[in-house]
C-alpha cells in the first residue's frame, strides 16, 4: 500500500515564503523531512494508505485557516527521538468537520485511514530532539495573518505525512 495525504494547501506566494523560511532556519538541524520545492507546506486533513489514490473530488473552501503560535512538538511511535518543527492552527469547528468529510468521502474505498487524534498544524520540518535547542526563530508576523485561497488537495505522501509536489 502507498500512503497518500488529503490536505490544505496555501496559496502560492504563501507557500513559496513558507518554504523559503525553512530551508533558511532549519537547514543544519533538519532530520529527514523539510519544507522544500518537492515538499509542499500544508495542513493535513487526512493521511492514509492505499493501493491507488482514490478519486474523489473535493470542493474548494471558503474558510480561512488561522496559523497560531510556533512550537516544537514532541515526536510519538517510529518518530519518538524527534520533534516536529511546526506552526499550529487554530482549532476552528470547520477544520474538525473538514476532516470528518474528508475521512467520510474515503469510507467507500479500501484505505487505512493513519490520521488519529486530529490537531492541525502546518510542519516546517523534523528535527532530532537534542537539536531542538539550537532552533532559534521568529515566526514573521505576515505567516500569522490570515491568507484566503488554501486549496483542498489529495496527493502521494510518505511515513512521515510529507505532501510531495
Amino acid at each position: 500500500m502507498a500512503y497518500f495525504n488529503a490536505v490544505l494547501l496555501p496559496p502560492s506566494e504563501l507557500s513559496a515564503k513558507l518554504i523559503a523560511f525553512a530551508q533558511e532556519n532549519f537547514a543544519e538541524v533538519v532530520d529527514g523531512y523539510c519544507l522544500s520545492a518537492d515538499v509542499l507546506p500544508h495542513i493535513t486533513l487526512c493521511q492514509f494508505k492505499a493501493d491507488t489514490l482514490p478519486e474523489i473530488t473535493m470542493n474548494d473552501i471558503k474558510a480561512v485557516p488561522k496559523l497560531m503560535q510556533y512550537q516544537c512538538r514532541d515526536g510519538a511511535g517510529q518518530h519518538e527521538s524527534y520533534c516536529w518543527s511546526q506552526i499550529d492552527v487554530e482549532s476552528e469547528n470547520w477544520m474538525y468537520h473538514l476532516h470528518e468529510y474528508v475521512k467520510n468521502k474515503l469510507v467507500p474505498y479500501d484505505v487505512e485511514v493513519l490520521t488519529k487524534n486530529y490537531k492541525p498544524h502546518l510542519t516546517f520540518c523534523r528535527v532530532k530532539a537534542d537539536d531542538v535547542e539550537k532552533i532559534k526563530i521568529d515566526i514573521p508576523a505576515e505567516f500569522l495573518t490570515p491568507v484566503k485561497g488554501w486549496k483542498v488537495a489529495i496527493g502521494t505522501s510518505n511515513e512521515n505525512g510529507e505532501c510531495f509536489a
